[in-house]
């Protein structure tokens, strides 16, 4: 769903059709993949350089494929930080980290405080590494990538990571010009009590190893 405010700043734009029903892209903005993503990156580099949409703000410069569900094929390839603007979904990864106690159960989680100038949800706790997928990843190679990148955890230690499950939500993103519908793939990674997570990349302001029944509270 693409909200009003994001309407009407597309509707600006020759390529795009809006109605009350919906934002269409029309046909003659490209024939081909490559071609419609280049006349929709223009649009959307033309807003960013005006300054006139919040959630641009953030830019990445990552590729984000805009597609119906996860294996359809894209319609358009666009900037990440645009990708809210099309209502379109968005895929990412997590994992959480623990220590094993004498029974065999979880005992330990290593938390990571996101830095305060990530666009999204600054100094809060998170998981040990975590991440939105670039077009053409998929899930378990971008979080070994993720965890080497935010954590430091090296290879030999990424490759036993575990799938665990998935979680979607949709909500409103923090510029309320567009819904955030996430689909979340979710991986466990049982550590040793040698492994420590570093800061790498400087998305983590710090981590911390936090007993269990703390996590849960």
């Amino acid at each position: 769903r693409v909200l009003p405010k994001s309407a009407a700043a597309l509707g600006r734009y020759a390529i795009f059709d809006v109605s009350e029903e919906a934002v269409t892209l029309r046909g003659d903005a490209g024939a081909t993949l490559e071609e419609r993503s280049k006349a929709v990156t223009e649009v959307i580099c033309d807003l960013r350089a005006e300054g006139s949409v919040p959630m641009l703000d953030g830019w990445r410069d990552e590729a984000f494929a805009v597609r119906t569900s996860f294996f359809a094929p894209p319609s358009l390839v666009v900037e990440r930080a645009a990708a809210g603007l099309f209502g379109a979904p968005a895929y990412g990864v997590f994992v959480n980290c623990y220590t094993e106690g004498a029974d065999g159960r979880p005992a330990s989680m290593w938390l990571a405080r996101r830095a305060k100038s990530k666009p999204t949800w600054p100094g809060l706790l998170d998981c040990l590494a975590a991440g939105g997928m670039a077009a053409g990843e998929m899930p378990l190679g971008a979080i070994r990538k993720e965890a080497a990148e935010e954590a430091g955890v090296p290879p030999r230690l990424a490759g036993a990571i575990q799938p665990a499950g998935g979680v979607c939500y949709t909500g409103f993103d923090e510029t309320g010009w567009a819904l955030k519908r996430d689909v979340l793939y979710t991986f466990d990674l049982r550590c040793g009590d040698d492994f420590v997570p570093r800061a790498v990349d400087g998305e983590v302001e710090e981590f911390s190893l936090t007993p269990m029944d703390e996590v849960a509270r």
